[in-house]
């Protein structure tokens, strides 16, 4: 074999080479992206929610005309009732009120990748566990609950999860309603100590428009 033949041979298997250790190093990178949510996590009250206490201000929520007039319509006499009393929240409500987050992770015993992620309830609202496995959703009759059903993927060092299938309840203390089609999209942001949660509510029945609300939260030793 001549000695060009062998250079341009050795040529080819150092762009081999080269190639699987770029690849390998974009797979390593990429996956050390993921960054670490477990933990409980302190809410920083700086951040004050416009309205949540007070009667008939609905100020910041995009109300569709139908969501309107149901809010107008609300009085907190129905929570005297049985059946209201231990009413829940949805699962979007976790950015709203003045608790904590803990996050856990279920991993799987032999590979070790994540299953899920569940962030744990609070008084009046529950559990929510976020599945990381590729899991078809559930049919559009399938049961609807207070934390719904959610879906988690990784986008960089970005948790971006998807919940539907929740009951139907409300955006805000003060009666504006959400419906059980509204559908719920969160980015999860970790800087240091500091975890911010972008949520984007979306409803055909109540809400004209998406709803936009973020929350930042610092880890708790």
């Amino acid at each position: 074999m001549g000695s060009d033949a062998v250079r341009r041979k050795m040529s080819r298997s150092a762009l081999t080479i080269f190639g699987a250790a770029f690849l390998c190093l974009v797979a390593c990178r990429s996956a050390s992206a993921q960054m670490e949510l477990t933990g409980s996590w302190t809410p920083r009250n700086h951040e004050f929610l416009t309205g949540d206490g007070l009667p008939v201000d609905f100020t910041g929520i995009p109300l569709s005309e139908e969501g309107r007039i149901r809010a107008l319509s609300y009085s907190e006499s129905q929570l005297e009732m049985v059946e209201h009393q231990c009413q829940g929240w949805p699962a979007f409500y976790l950015v709203q009120g003045p608790f904590g987050l803990r996050i856990w992770s279920e991993t799987d015993p032999l590979k070790g990748n994540v299953i899920s992620y569940t962030i744990g309830g609070w008084e009046d609202r529950a559990p929510m566990t976020i599945w990381m496995d590729g899991r078809p959703r559930p049919s559009e009759y399938a049961l609807h609950t207070r934390s719904g059903f959610t879906t988690g993927t990784w986008e960089g060092n970005t948790l971006v999860t998807f919940t539907t299938h929740m009951k139907a309840g409300f955006l805000r203390k003060t009666g504006a309603p959400s419906s059980d089609e509204a559908t719920t999209t969160m980015r999860f942001y970790r800087h240091g100590d500091i975890l911010t949660i972008l949520e984007i509510i979306e409803d055909p029945i109540y809400l004209a428009e998406p709803w936009i609300l973020s929350r930042s939260f610092q880890l708790s030793a």
